[in-house]
């Protein structure tokens, strides 16, 4: 009898043991995936503020170059597609970043400037398409011949197609203070969004 509750004791022993081990190795586990979890969610919120920073601070440069100089400076917007495209790599490591508003800001902000940085190079193109057009309608307007009859001049294209150059530049002030009030805008998401991510 006494060789049973000893056998009995010595299993429970063992049981007790195993199950302690198990739960002090779940534990550890967890502890140490949390840890891991916290350092990558502490990289990844470091990385997409710095490139935030230098989105905002190029953004900022390539506004006061446009008031000095009537243009959006292409290198300027280089820069901030390359930032962009380095925060879309990391787009899927959103998941670390634990609330759901933040997460949604990151991507909307992300999108915004997408928008803003092709739209931008879309009105720059097209001024200078249009501005290069006027010069040159000017240019052929002076140097082309027209027969006795009315007969079309060499470049048949009628004069109403091309904008003239004081049309351009209206067409592209126009479009600068839209896009001046975007950037405005971004430049608050942005922001917000670096200082969510301080916190």
């Amino acid at each position: 009898m006494e060789k049973i509750i000893n056998n009995l004791d010595s299993v429970n022993l063992i049981l007790i043991g195993a199950a302690i081990t198990f739960i002090s190795t779940n534990i550890i586990e967890y502890i140490k995936n949390w840890r891991e979890r916290q350092s990558k969610t502490q990289n990844f919120k470091l990385f997409i503020k710095l490139e935030l920073e230098v989105v905002a601070k190029t953004l900022e440069k390539l506004q006061i170059g446009l008031s000095y100089g009537n243009y959006y400076d292409y290198l300027l917007l280089d820069r901030v597609k390359e930032s962009i495209d380095n925060l879309e790599k990391v787009r899927s490591d959103v998941i670390y970043l634990s609330d759901s508003k933040l997460k949604e800001k990151f991507i909307e902000v992300i999108s915004d400037i997408s928008t803003y940085i092709a739209t931008t190079r879309m009105v720059q193109q097209l001024f200078y398409t249009d501005r290069d057009k006027s010069l040159e309608q000017v240019e052929i307007g002076e140097s082309v011949e027209i027969s006795k009859k009315s007969q079309k001049p060499k470049n048949s294209r009628k004069k109403t197609d091309r904008p003239t150059l004081e049309q351009a530049w209206k067409i592209f002030n126009e479009r600068r203070t839209e896009k001046t009030i975007e950037y405005v805008e971004i430049k608050r998401k942005l922001e917000e969004l670096i200082k969510s991510l301080v916190s």
